[in-house]
């Protein structure tokens, strides 16, 4: 299950738009459970990664 932590269903709609259309693209390194907790601790440091996205199947 994945969930948008931010704006609307509506938003979410022109977002998705967008990057069908090539108008966007978003960097996101993909990450298991298990990596959590330094994947964490590098955003409270300012580590830039892009979206950082823990996925329970990498593990």
């Amino acid at each position: 299950m994945c969930t948008p932590l931010w704006g609307s269903r509506a938003e979410l709609q022109e977002v998705i738009a967008l990057a069908r259309h090539d108008r966007i693209h978003v960097d996101a390194q993909y990450f298991s459970l298990d990596e959590g907790p330094r994947v964490l601790q590098d955003l409270r440091e300012d580590r830039g990664m892009g979206r950082g996205v823990l996925v329970p199947e990498l593990g």
